[in-house]
């Protein structure tokens, strides 16, 4: 493994401001129609701003809720820590949003390789362990560098990745069926997860509403598809400890976690979840490939020969003993 719990700091790809990256990155999309017509294209940039936030705000707000009501939480408890990802792909640039509930993303470093992985690392921070997420970006421009901003107070980044020019577009990307797992997985066990994955489902679809609606207010200017695009991967994991082990949920596509692999090295557990899963609109008729990398540092020392992965339709249960004498 390529040293993933050492962290430097790249102030390069660190910004504030809740705008300035979204902005930056929705004019240079929108410089054409601007050229031709300067009323339309402060009018497509102002309404990209204005919806890109709502989004954003939506995902936060979302996953917020989720994290603190009692209906989710239940008689278990608080989880040690949560993270949660959508990944939206435009015509010229990847979205990704990031949700991480108790670490310091003003410390988080982005990196963007040559082969197109985008790699987030977030250090550890008072009793939360050290995070990193890879993430495949097929199309990613070689020498693109992420546009990256960090909400603190919301825990939130929001990371913007350039398409290699040329790039296959959104709507342009050929037609395949969605893999499916060759023997229908079992259903979640737990109410509690079924409520998981219900929700999830729902934010998924209020997000694509949300840019389906703005889209059609502005479909006829210029530049306008280039800020819609279709959501190609959302996941949510979440760690807890639960008499005397550590139970991870990881909520994932079903198609992918029939092939998730899941291995521990010291405390850090990581879940490599690769296939591909039905993406867009056009669910039954475009599949996107995925490959999507979780790096979680557990607090404590564990017994990884003991390890359990269970795996449910749409969700990987991982149970990991603590070590005697942890």
């Amino acid at each position: 493994m390529n040293a993933p719990i050492h962290f430097r700091n790249h102030p390069a790809f660190r910004f504030t401001g809740r705008l300035n990256v979204l902005a930056a990155c929705l004019a240079i999309g929108i410089a054409t129609a601007s050229a031709r017509d300067p009323g339309t294209g402060d009018r497509l940039l102002e309404k990209s701003r204005e919806v890109e936030e709502q989004v954003s705000g939506f995902f936060h707000d979302t996953w917020n809720r989720v994290w603190n009501s009692d209906d989710f939480v239940g008689p278990r408890g608080r989880a040690l820590t949560n993270m949660s990802t959508n990944l939206r792909e435009r015509d010229d640039t990847y979205l990704l949003r990031l949700h991480l509930p108790r670490h310091d993303v003003s410390q988080a470093s982005v990196e963007l390789g040559g082969d197109g992985t985008l790699r987030v690392r977030v250090p550890a921070s008072g009793e939360v362990g050290a995070y990193e997420q890879n993430l495949a970006l097929p199309a990613a421009a070689k020498d693109g560098k992420p546009q990256v901003e960090t909400q603190a107070a919301r825990h939130l980044m929001i990371i913007i990745v350039p398409k290699a020019p040329g790039a296959e577009t959104v709507a342009g990307a050929p037609s395949a069926p969605a893999a499916t797992p060759a023997t229908p997985l079992p259903a979640p066990d737990a109410d509690w997860d079924r409520r998981m994955l219900e929700r999830m489902r729902i934010m998924r679809r209020d997000m694509d509403r949300m840019m389906d609606r703005a889209y059609e207010e502005l479909r006829d200017m210029p530049g306008a598809r280039r800020f819609s695009g279709s959501q190609c991967y959302a996941s949510s994991t979440e760690l807890r400890e639960e008499n005397g082990r550590f139970v991870v949920r990881c909520y994932i596509p079903e198609s992918l976690a029939e092939q998730a692999k899941v291995t521990i090295e010291g405390r850090l557990l990581r879940i490599e979840s690769t296939g591909t899963i039905a993406a867009g609109s056009a669910a039954a008729h475009m599949a996107k490939a995925v490959r999507h990398i979780e790096w979680i540092t557990l607090p404590e020392s564990v017994d990884a020969a003991r390890m359990t992965v269970e795996r449910k339709q749409g969700m990987l249960l991982i149970t990991v003993p603590k070590a005697d004498g942890a």
